[in-house]
């Protein structure tokens, strides 16, 4: 007798561990879920491969800074050398400001797969989903671009603020993250506990370093300036808190796709490059 493929539910139970390393993609789509695929990634071996990364960008721009500001490892005309600009956290358009544009459009890209998902399922919060993918999307050009900073001024000469706000683009922005939590309270409660707690946590760590670290960094900006290795460290530790929430946040939403769409399976680990198949009747 002909053996039908497993439903959704058996191949999540086949597929859902994460414990195995993986190397290359592989897509399984089953006759008995048409247009549907299942998905599957080695979340923790992705995570930590991630946040390799931001430590080295983190201490690089240490080394950078320290040689810039304690050894005068600077051109003749005063502007930095090319390590500087290349490594800095703290400088625009440089290789650790298109890793950060790359971890938030990785976000917007999960949470919009999701939203699809969601939306297909008439789920009651699909809006949400795809108002986070949108807000992603939109933190991810901005991290290229840097709109926020073109406000910072007008605003803090509107506000005649310093200190604390020496930053002024932070004040709408706390609003903003105030607002969203009371729109994403429902949310939040409706998410498995451990997705949600996850959800929190690198939320809770981003907020950190966006936000909090930029007042601190203000402090530090209005008391000594921002041309000093003190000014350096704090933002520097301000991206790594920053890169450290969204790489938690990537983890916590490739913990959470299996959960809501069983039907896309990406599979590292296989010797073979482009191995496409699909299961034949039969198969188990």
């Amino acid at each position: 007798m002909e053996q039908l493929p497993e439903p959704a539910r058996s191949s999540q139970k086949r597929y859902g561990s994460s414990r195995s390393l993986t190397s290359l993609f592989r897509s399984e789509e089953f006759p008995g879920s048409p247009g549907l695929l299942e998905f599957r990634v080695v979340a923790l071996k992705l995570t930590q491969l991630l946040f390799a990364i931001a430590i080295f960008f983190f201490l690089a721009s240490i080394v950078v800074n320290t040689l810039k500001y304690e050894l005068s490892y600077i051109r003749p005309n005063g502007e930095d050398r090319l390590l500087v600009r290349l490594f800095d956290l703290d400088s625009e358009n440089n290789i650790p400001t298109i890793y950060g544009s790359w971890l938030l459009l990785a976000c917007s890209v999960l949470l919009g797969l999701i939203a699809l998902m969601k939306h297909r399922q008439g789920d009651r919060f699909r809006l949400h989903w795809k108002g986070l993918a949108i807000i992603f999307l939109g933190m991810s050009i901005d991290e290229l671009a840097s709109i926020h900073e073109t406000i910072t001024n007008p605003l803090h000469h509107y506000l005649k603020v310093d200190g604390i706000w020496h930053f002024a683009w932070v004040v709408p922005a706390l609003c903003f993250v105030a607002l969203l939590g009371v729109a994403y309270f429902k949310f939040l409660l409706a998410l498995p506990r451990k997705i949600g707690l996850l959800f929190l946590v690198s939320g809770g760590i981003y907020i950190s370093g966006a936000l909090v670290s930029e007042m601190i960094g203000g402090i530090v900006a209005s008391a000594i300036g921002e041309k000093n290795l003190i000014y350096s460290l704090v933002t520097d530790v301000e991206e790594l808190l920053e890169m450290t929430g969204l790489i938690l946040f990537i983890y916590a939403l490739l913990r959470y796709v299996p959960m809501s769409i069983h039907t896309l399976q990406i599979n590292f680990g296989y010797s073979q490059l482009d191995r496409f198949e699909k299961p034949t009747q039969g198969s188990d």
